[in-house]
């Protein structure tokens, strides 16, 4: 699963999503189910924009989205039959930049955090969906972050990981008039390991209340690559 992630680099997102125009800033470092993400979506022609969402969807056959229990992550797998998400894999994908993302392993009986990241230009374009449900507040857009089986730097830690996109899949996903499963699903793989690293991190990250640049710093020479 992926249950926290943060975006620590806002510089690049125009170029690299053809936004048109220029994001907001927006620095987390522990960005929880339940708070508002910056999330892009296709507007056709190539072009993207990037709006906010809460992550975490509630399922559409439930009937108070304050009671009900959000969904943070998808299963790739029988992605297209699920009623939960069918209708907004065919017609509302979205990419949720990240910087890196979080897993919790176990050691000596306890949860430790780790944390992975890539090189280049830092920032990973994770596969989502989205709906828009109406609430006596208006609407309410949320997004949830599609999961794939761990490749082998997250596996040690977790047997899941979000689903990160290549990037030369990234405008196909976000491309509102593609609706053939075949040509999305190719997308919806384990990104190659030598694309990543990870190491552990502090356990304040546990704490959804903590935030800044100190919860993705190394505290061990331990590092995982490809």
């Amino acid at each position: 699963m992926c249950g926290r992630f943060s975006i620590a680099v806002t510089a690049g997102l125009r170029e690299r999503f053809s936004l048109d125009f220029d994001p907001l800033l927006f620095e987390r470092y522990n960005i929880s189910p339940g708070q508002e993400v910056p999330v892009v979506v296709g507007r056709g022609g190539g072009e993207a924009t990037l709006v906010t969402m809460r992550w975490g969807m509630v399922p559409p056959w439930a009937r108070d989205h304050h009671g009900a229990e959000p969904i943070i992550n998808a299963r790739v797998e029988g992605l297209s039959e699920r009623p939960a998400f069918r209708d907004a894999y065919f017609h509302r994908r979205c990419i949720i930049p990240a910087t890196g993302f979080f897993e919790w392993g176990n050691a000596r009986s306890q949860k430790v955090p780790w944390y992975f990241r890539t090189g280049g230009d830092g920032i990973l374009g994770l596969a989502g969906l989205f709906e828009t449900r109406s609430t006596s507040n208006g609407d309410l857009p949320m997004c949830v972050i599609i999961t794939v089986a761990a490749n082998e730097v997250v596996t040690p830690v977790h047997p899941r990981m979000p689903a990160i996109l290549p990037r030369t899949c990234e405008g196909r996903w976000l491309d509102p008039t593609i609706k053939e499963s075949n040509q999305l699903f190719d997308c919806l793989v384990p990104c190659p390991g030598g694309d990543l690293e990870g190491y552990r991190v502090s356990q304040r990250v546990n704490n959804p209340a903590h935030e800044g640049p100190g919860l993705i710093r190394p505290i061990s020479e331990v590092l995982i690559t490809g």
